[in-house]
């Protein structure tokens, strides 16, 4: 395995994206929605890549790979030359997102259409409730962890292998609230964590 599966905080990050069209739109309006620092250029600049975190390349230019490729290990910069796996730091995923729930599929580089076809055979299975469920899980975490120490594992466990996604796909508030209180204990309802079926 060449590729080691991470997520990336680019939150505030400087990222630049070098080249034109869909491909290197598509690319900067991603980084944007993950809150990165983003700059875009056309063409290739010498010394471009100085105090960039992480930089993605959209063009044919052969030569022009082999500079910035030069220029980025110099400059210790993270790199994708999209569609080019053998000069990348890292490559692309396809990922089926819903809000902070995420499947990613990766051929590692090899074939982004494979990857786009398992996603996509994936979507039907994991609806929006995956949504819902990780906020619960989310603002159950602390407060379950404090109360209940080793115990809470096996009261997650419990929790997510209950009819509980069922429950919020047919909005059954009353019978996900009454699981909250018999394992974690009174007081415990999706109000009291903040969250609203159907958001």
């Amino acid at each position: 395995m060449r590729y080691f599966p991470i997520n990336l905080d680019l939150q505030g990050k400087p990222v630049l994206v070098i080249g034109s069209g869909q491909v290197a739109e598509k690319k900067g309006q991603g980084f944007l929605k993950a809150g990165a620092k983003l700059r875009r250029l056309e063409a290739y600049q010498p010394g471009c890549l100085e105090s960039v975190f992480l930089a993605v390349v959209v063009t044919d230019d052969q030569e022009i790979h082999q500079k910035i490729r030069k220029e980025a290990q110099e400059k210790r910069v993270l790199l994708n030359i999209v569609d080019h796996p053998d000069l990348c730091d890292f490559t692309f995923v396809s990922r089926l997102q819903r809000g902070e729930f995420m499947i990613t599929v990766s051929t590692g580089g090899g074939s982004p259409a494979l990857a786009k076809k398992v996603r996509e055979a994936l979507e039907n299975q994991y609806g929006p409730e995956y949504e819902t469920m990780t906020k619960i899980m989310s603002a159950l975490r602390r407060p379950v962890q404090n109360q209940w120490g080793d115990r809470s594992e096996g009261l997650f466990k419990e929790f997510v292998h209950s009819p509980v996604l069922g429950w919020i796909r047919a909005g059954e508030k009353d019978k996900i609230d009454q699981l909250l209180g018999r394992l974690f204990g009174e007081g415990y309802s999706l109000e009291r964590l903040g969250i609203q079926l159907g958001e």
